[in-house]
């Protein structure tokens, strides 16, 4: 996978090096999309902006183009909810926020890179009430529905390179069914009183890499899932094949979300070498909330790993749980591996009968805990642990004391599950 990859950049650059570049003639997006247009139309080229602010609504990145967005160039995003169009697809299905403005949208496309020191900036906090009281940890959300910055459909070979993407007011990038994608040295920056502006949010997508980025943002940093498709395409259904390295995710939600209950199957990702600041660190959750009825729970996950990893957290580092109710097709199946945490709260790990918490390892794994106990755990299967140390306050414990807890815990939910019932 890594050499296939290598070689669609390879491709990619030989492609943009030895094609003409295309400027816009103006300083707005009507100017942009007809260079993008005329670089497609010429087989393939780089549209590069000069230094300078571009208003713009709704563009439409094609195959073969890199928008090249130099440093101290902004592609600002239209303060009119109107001036964005709808892209609506019945293969997309239902999209997030009940909205389909989309500030930049490819579909079925292949060679498409933005790069460049520059900004796009969605203006995000324009799209919200932000007359709140100091003290409100969020802005409050209008009736009218937020457009996203970037909806990605089914696209192959997309890199992303060097660019910031600054307060979108929905989702930053939406990327679904889209395989080999590049991500390097990228910023996704929003204001952390928005709601619903998760950064890198990866649906069904295939072969991904994600490296020396940055994230800030008031909703989850990176997204793992696989959305059902419409029509009901099991392929549509798989993510896998997910690396992320050497990035920083400071998010007033989840740094990492895995998995929603009505989705298909994520498999081998990789988070190695990250740092996640802020609230919560990893979350698995599966609230009745997220069920698409009468999808009853359908998400699978296998051989998920975050290694040499740090947290500093006023939430939980891990917290995995799932709503009465919801049966899940497989839900556990990850390594945590070296990792240091410091939290306010404690590893969760809650399962039901229906939907246990199976083949969770922890390896090497130390952290301090204000309050509470080191573990929250319920109807957990199969969970190993080496070198294992949870301090809680002046209090410490170690593997061999988790394992009694938790030994203790089997015990009573093999019995619970007996009897059809859960703690």
């Amino acid at each position: 996978m890594k050499n296939r990859m290598t070689s669609a950049a390879v491709a990619l650059a030989a492609l943009v090096a030895g094609a003409a570049d295309f400027a816009p003639k103006a300083n707005d997006g009507k100017a942009i999309q007809a260079a993008i247009d005329a670089a497609h139309a010429a087989g393939g080229g780089r549209v590069v902006l000069e230094k300078g602010t571009y208003v713009s609504g709704t563009l439409y990145m094609k195959s073969h183009v890199e928008l090249h967005v130099p440093e101290g160039t902004t592609i600002l995003g239209h303060s009119d909810f109107n001036k964005y169009d709808d892209v609506d697809d019945p293969r997309i299905g239902k999209q997030p926020e009940k909205c389909t403005k989309v500030f930049i949208s490819c579909m079925d496309a292949e060679d498409v890179a933005i790069t460049g020191g520059g900004t796009i900036d969605g203006q995000g906090p324009m799209f919200y009430n932000t007359n709140v009281p100091p003290w409100s940890i969020r802005y409050e959300k209008p009736p009218t529905p937020r457009p996203r910055m970037l909806q990605f459909y089914k696209c192959r070979h997309v890199r992303f390179t060097d660019v910031t993407f600054k307060d979108s007011p929905g989702w930053t990038c939406w990327m679904r069914n889209c395989e080999d994608i590049e991500v390097s040295r990228l910023k996704i920056h929003g204001d952390i009183k928005m709601i619903n502006n998760d950064g890198l949010h990866f649906d069904g997508c295939k072969r991904i890499r994600v490296g020396d980025s940055d994230f800030r943002t008031g909703d989850d940093s990176i997204v793992f899932r696989a959305i059902t498709a419409p029509d009901g395409n099991l392929y549509d259904e798989l993510g896998e094949d997910l690396v992320v390295s050497n990035c920083v995710l400071h998010s007033a939600c989840q740094g990492v979300r895995l998995g929603c209950p009505s989705d298909g199957l994520i498999r081998n990702a990789l988070f190695k070498n990250c740092a996640f600041l802020g609230r919560n660190g990893v979350q698995c959750g599966h609230p009745f909330r997220y069920l698409r009825l009468p999808n009853r729970g359908h998400n699978a996950m296998e051989n998920i790993v975050f290694e040499d990893c740090t947290m500093d957290l006023s939430g939980y580092p891990i917290m995995f749980f799932v709503d009465q109710g919801i049966k899940l097709r497989s839900y556990g199946n990850t390594t945590f591996r070296n990792l240091r945490f410091k939290s306010a709260k404690p590893i969760m790990l809650q399962g039901t009968a229906d939907s246990p918490v199976e083949n969770v390892r922890l390896e090497n794994v130390t952290g301090t805990v204000e309050k509470g106990g080191p573990m929250m755990l319920d109807c957990v299967k199969n969970i190993s642990m080496d070198r294992v140390s949870v301090a809680v306050e002046s209090e410490s414990l170690t593997s061999s004391a988790i394992r009694r807890s938790i030994h203790n815990l089997f015990d009573l939910t093999e019995s619970q599950e007996r009897k059809g019932k859960t703690k």
